[in-house]
């Protein structure tokens, strides 16, 4: 079996004070995660959350790995691919990022270049 990580990500929600787990995520490089299901609809209504960081746990080797990253920037497809979204991170991933275990519809074993496809304004394109 692929090693898989599971990504939940944290922040904000609009009309709140307090950070929260607010949906959960793929890492699909390990300087992005791409947002999905409520969360990615949250972000695409009038008044979306404030993400702050992601939550990654994997084994690798059959060592657990767990890390907590902050959102460096969050990060909307180009016009050619409207309401996806992601976030970058400050810092690189040790998690694997997940492809074939549970690749998210659009999210699909993308490589850097396509994510720079999608979103143009990722530091790293």
């Amino acid at each position: 079996m692929a090693p898989r990580s599971v990504v939940a990500v944290y922040g904000i929600a609009a009309g709140e004070q307090h950070p929260r787990r607010l949906g959960r995520g793929t890492l699909v490089a390990e300087l992005a995660v791409g947002l999905v299901g409520g969360l990615e609809r949250a972000m695409s209504g009038d008044d979306p959350p404030q993400l702050l960081r992601v939550g990654i746990a994997s084994t690798v080797d059959d060592q657990p790995i767990v890390e907590v990253i902050e959102v460096r920037q969050v990060l909307q497809s180009a016009d050619h691919h409207a309401g996806r979204w992601a976030v970058e991170l400050w810092t690189a991933a040790e998690s694997p990022p997940n492809f074939e275990a549970d690749a998210e519809p659009g999210f699909e074993s993308i490589p850097t270049n396509g994510l720079c496809y999608l979103f143009p304004r990722a530091s790293f394109c």
